[in-house]
This record gives structure tokens, sequence and C-alpha cells, in this order.
């Protein structure tokens, strides 16, 4: 800027001047004023304990009310500016500044041609003003391809942002899954004690019809009476087991607790049809930690290209424009004219030596690459490991509910044979009791072993990454 005109022979002291940054901060705050605010999260939904419900639909319900998936999921609705920041970095720069400037000029003295310094009493007095701005674009044309792959590697770390929500719904999944298998054989187990309730009430109906004939003795009477009791006891206990296993499933779906309502789903085991190599194979494209490492490698492969960008050269260009206003607040007159400044540039810089610093960089970006490859390689063998050790428990379980289930209607023909017996009297109420009670346990391994049959299911679909079954 031009520095201020004084008469001639004068001497002029001037009040630096204080110029205010108004920069892009207010607009800003303007901008983020009007982006969405996070929406609140509603809970406490109830369900009808006299409707059923699918698995698909506690699991939507899930989605909307679980805190862990909401908060994992703000994450994944935060993306869209991390793609806009990523994109960003490929385009210009652009700056906006204003100064707004006052000074005043006092003269109290002047000088002669012949150095002769006259004072005067009135002063020179000056109150003056002024603003400059400038508006500038920077552009860099080339920087080694570091730009493209510093762009990629960003679009890969959001991916990961992706993956990491994906294998949460997964894992609530199936956490969903076991925890309504165990609501489901907790209430198998509760229909059974009922079911084996009335039938110990007919039972003592029974014995106390013969005990009026004379055909058993009262200590008979007596004694399943007592069964009856106990049986009334196992019912309860039971019922419980069932409500806490459904309290379980309203914590984990985040709705209101209630009584357990009825389930559409199926409990029934089934040989598995699949093989190793297939399910190794989808793993291979669904679990999220072999996807994440996938990318890992590429980021380590950009790591290696921002590596070598350092020994390029870099090409930026700027274009800029400047304009200057300056007023007389007490005079009608211009102090200076407005001018304004218009300019463009182009620089190329190459590096030439940065003390060894970018050749240590690109070692340790080679290394990194390569342990990454190894890692990735690891990460398939226990892979296949895990979709193998999974896929032999799901068979072993299946096998073992076929013959859990086969044990079971043993144990029911021999219960309802020695209750025909002791009608006829060739069987003591103990043959009764203890057919009974090999039923009863026999029922419990069956229904633990289904449990057991679709737990193993589900952590084959947790190794292979994907559900295997609707």
């Amino acid at each position: 800027m031009n520095e201020p005109v004084t008469l001639p022979g004068t001497t002029a002291r001037r009040i630096p001047s204080r110029p205010h940054s108004l920069a892009l901060q207010a607009w800003i705050l303007l901008f983020l004023c009007f982006l969405p605010s996070a929406r609140g999260v509603e809970s406490g939904a109830a369900l009808d304990p006299e409707a059923g419900y699918s698995f698909e639909e506690l699991y939507s319900l899930g989605l909307e009310h679980n805190l862990e998936l909401l908060s994992s999921r703000l994450d994944v609705d935060g993306l869209r500016w991390d793609r806009l920041a990523a994109a960003g970095t490929l385009g210009p720069g652009a700056s906006f500044n204003l100064g707004l400037g006052q000074y005043e000029q006092h003269t109290f003295s002047f000088m002669a041609p012949d150095g002769t310094v006259f004072e005067v009493d009135d002063a020179i007095v000056s109150d003056n003003s002024g603003s400059r701005f400038n508006l500038s674009l920077n552009q860099t044309l080339f920087q080694g391809f570091s730009r493209v792959a510093g762009f990629r590697k960003a679009l890969l770390l959001q991916e990961d942002v992706l993956g990491l929500d994906q294998a949460a719904r997964l894992q609530f999944r199936q956490d969903l899954k076991k925890s309504l298998h165990a609501v489901m054989t907790a209430r198998a187990l509760l229909e059974a004690e009922e079911s084996l309730l009335q039938e110990t009430r007919e039972q003592h109906r029974l014995t106390s019809a013969m005990h009026e004939i004379g055909s058993v003795i009262e200590l008979d009477v007596l004694q399943t009476e007592i069964n009856v009791g106990r049986q009334l006891v196992n019912v309860e206990s039971a019922r419980q087991d069932l409500a806490s296993s459904w309290d379980a499933v309203t914590l984990l779906l985040g709705v209101k607790p209630c009584d357990p309502p009825g389930l559409a789903m199926s409990f029934q085991a089934f040989e598995p049809a699949w093989t190793e190599e297939q399910l190794v194979s989808t793993a291979r494209e669904h679990r999220q930690d072999v996807l994440s490492s996938g990318r890992a490698r590429k980021i380590a492969g950009l790591d290696m290209t921002l590596a070598r960008s350092e020994f390029l050269p870099t090409l930026t260009a700027s274009l800029s424009h400047t304009r200057d206003a300056w007023r007389s607040g007490k005079y009608e007159w211009k102090l200076y004219p407005e001018d304004y400044t218009n300019s463009v540039n182009f620089n190329l810089s190459l590096p030439l030596f940065q003390g060894f610093s970018a050749l240590n960089n690109l070692q340790h970006s080679r290394a990194d690459r390569l342990k990454r490859e190894l890692e990735h390689e690891q990460l398939l063998l226990e892979v296949r490991a895990a979709v193998r050790e999974s896929l032999a428990r799901l068979r072993s379980a299946w096998t073992q509910s076929r013959l859990t289930e086969k044990n079971r209607d043993l144990a029911r023909r021999s219960l309802d044979l020695e209750r025909k017996r002791y009608k006829l009297g060739m069987a003591t109420l103990l043959n009764v009791q203890t057919a009974e009670s090999t039923y009863r346990q026999a029922e419990t391994e069956h229904l633990s072993q289904l449990l057991a049959f679709h737990d193993r299911l589900a952590d084959l679909e947790l190794a292979v990454g994907r559900p295997l079954v609707p």
C-alpha cells in the first residue's frame, strides 16, 4: 500500500492502523446453525403379549431401539460429511480476507527549504479510513499422486466404518437368535412340566379311586399327592425361567418388559448340507474382518504411493484479486485512489534433499505393506479353521439331537406302558415314578440339545459373516 501524502517541507507522524480480520467464521457459524440436529432416541417401545412375532419383526424392532446399534448408526450417518471432506481435498482452496483501518495524521511543524523549522499553533489533522479485501484461489495441479492416494485412502477408511456397523448388526442378530432360542427352550420345558402336572394329577385321581376299592394302600395315595406338589414346584420354576429368558430379550431389544408373546420361529434341528469350501468362500466375501484386512492392504499400498510422492515435484497454481480503498473523513478528496491487483502464479517445487526422511518413510511403508500381506494370509487361515470347527460342532450337535430325540420317544413310550401296567395292577407306583423321572430327564436333554444345535448354528453364521438360514 502507498504511503500517505504530506505537504512539502513538513514531517508527518502516522498512527498505525488496526485492521480487523473478518474471515468466513461468521458464515461458517451461520451454516452450522442450519445443519440438522441429532435425532432424539425414542426408547421404551412396548410389545403386545397377545400377538405373535417373527424373528425378522423382532430384529427390525431391535435395529430401531437397541442403543448400541443406534450409537453405531450415528457414525454411519456422519459418513456423508466425511465423503464431502475427502472430495474437498481434490478441489481448490479459496480464501477471503477483509480488513478495515482508520488512522489520524498530526503535523505540528514544518521545515523551510533553507532548513529553518517553524512552529505553528494550528495542526494539520487528517482523519482517514480505508478498507482492503482479498480473494484468492489455490489449486495443486500435481503432487506426485498423493492427493488421489489420500482421497482413496479416506474412502477406504470410511468403508471400515460401514463394516463395523454391519459387523455390529450381525453380532446383534446372532445374540438375538440365541436369546430367542433360550426363550423357546424355556417355553417348551414349561409346556412339558405343565403336561406332566396334568398327568400327575390324573395319576393321583386314579390312585385315590383304586384305594377306595382296596387295590392300593393309602401310602400310594399320599405319594401321588406329594408328586403333585413337587410337579407344581417344577412348573413354577419353569415359568420363572421363561420370564427371566424373555426379560433378557427385552433388554437386548431395548423395549419395555412384558409377558412373553408368541414366537413364529422354527426350533427344529436339520442336517447341515453345506460343505467346508462353500462356507470358507462365503466367509472370504462377507466377514468384515477379512474385508477390513483387505482394505488395510490397499491402504498400505496407498501409503507407499504417498511415500514415493515425497520424491516427486509439486506444481501449484494460484489466482488472487486485491482491492484497496482509502478516503479522508475531514476533507472532500480521496487520499488514495481505488486500486486493485490481479495476480496469477504457478509454482513448481522439486525436493532435492530432506535428510533421508523421505527414504525412511518409503522403507517403513514398504515393510508395513508386507506385514499387512502376511496378516491377511494368517487371517484367512484362521477363518478356515474357525469355519471348520463351527461346522464340525454343528454336525455333532445335529447327531446328538437325533439321539436325544430317540431317547425321549423311548422314555415317553416307557412311561405310557408303566402307567397302563399300573392301572392293571402289574406295576407299582415306584415304577411309574421312575419312568416319569426318566422321561423328564430325556425331554430336558433333548430340548437342551436343540438349543445347543441352534447356538452352534449361530456360531457358524458368525464365523461365515452372514445368515445361513432365514
